[in-house]
């Protein structure tokens, strides 16, 4: 039986890593800056800067299997608006990102401020905490699918594309 092979990596079977990190920091930075998110009584807030996204993001393949293994540290800065108008500027800091968090229900969110902790400014954190949150775990729910999606055919050799040396059985010399 004729097997399918290439040089690279028989039948997918061998360990491909690839480190996905700055693809990470642009995806992240794509998706999350300049979110925003209003609320009937005026309160205001929007992502307006990815200050770091650190840790570790892989795409891997063993034996025909993609892996995903990510473990993120997110750090944001934002911006709102109180019902009264004021400004105020914090961070949202997400202490861990990782493969499961968002299925499992399991995304830390500290969220600070960076201006004086006041009936206002402790209005747009509350806002923050309930309701804006839940817009940032809507932008990184795809991470996982578009991770794989953009990177895959790094690590991963389709069927039909797996050519380029013959397998022995198959070669045969030419008389």
């Amino acid at each position: 039986t004729k097997m399918a092979t290439n040089w690279k990596n028989v039948n997918n079977w061998h360990w491909v890593e690839k480190n996905c990190l700055s693809w990470a920091v642009d995806y992240l930075k794509e998706k999350l800056v300049g979110l925003e998110q209003k609320s009937e009584s005026g309160i205001e807030c929007k992502v307006t800067e990815v200050n770091s996204v650190t840790g570790d993001c892989d795409l891997n393949q063993r034996k025909g299997k993609i892996i995903t293994i990510y473990d993120l540290v997110i750090n944001l800065n934002w911006e709102g608006k109180s019902s009264n108008g004021e400004i105020w500027k914090g961070k949202v800091n997400i202490p861990e990102f990782m493969h499961d968090s968002i299925s499992n229900n399991d995304i830390t969110f500290e969220i600070s401020l960076n201006d004086e902790v006041c009936k206002e400014s402790l209005q747009v954190k509350e806002f923050i905490r309930v309701n804006f949150t839940k817009e940032i775990i809507n932008q990184l729910k795809s991470f996982e699918k578009d991770l794989v999606e953009y990177h895959s055919k790094d690590v991963y050799i389709n069927t039909n594309d797996m050519n380029g040396h013959p397998t022995l059985d198959s070669y045969k010399p030419k008389p």
